[in-house]
């Protein structure tokens, strides 16, 4: 099934406003229907790069405490936004607004992903496609995330 470029070109109407608006602001809806598929759209707060996940202590690789306030942001969004896992392949999209110029984007996907697993899809293995979108934002650093099955 081939997936159609979701925004970038035209926006389409599940990532608009009833009053038109697309801009990047806070979406109030966790899942929409784009035909037969149902997207899950959360907005993340700004994830700890890769060397801030993991730590090791005493010979045993451990999350940080800024990775595990990370991951417990996530599920509290998702939580609050009533997000349920999506089951079958699962593209993900997303738009990564930092807040300084410096950083590598590839650097902020495990953390954000891994985040995810358990919450908009059962396991990471779910994931065929990740299409990623960096931006400069330094008033509201944030990731906003779209799951669309595939």
């Amino acid at each position: 099934m081939a997936l159609v470029r979701p925004y970038r070109v035209v926006v389409p109407a599940w990532r608009q406003r009833r009053d038109g608006h697309t801009g990047h602001d806070q979406v109030h809806v966790s899942a929409i229907r784009v035909g037969s598929r149902a997207v899950t759209t959360l907005i993340l707060p700004y994830p700890p790069t890769v060397n801030h996940i993991y730590r090791r202590a005493r010979g045993h690789l451990s999350l940080t405490p800024e990775a595990l306030a990370f991951r417990h942001a996530v599920r509290l969004i998702a939580q609050v936004q009533n997000v349920q896992p999506i089951s079958g392949p699962v593209a993900v999209f997303l738009d990564v607004y930092r807040p300084r110029k410096r950083g590598d984007l590839d650097n902020l996907l495990k953390a954000v992903l891994d985040a995810l697993n358990g919450v908009a899809y059962g396991d990471d293995e779910q994931v065929t496609r990740i299409e990623a979108n960096r931006y400069d934002d330094k008033r509201a650093p944030r990731v906003e995330v779209h799951v669309v099955p595939m």
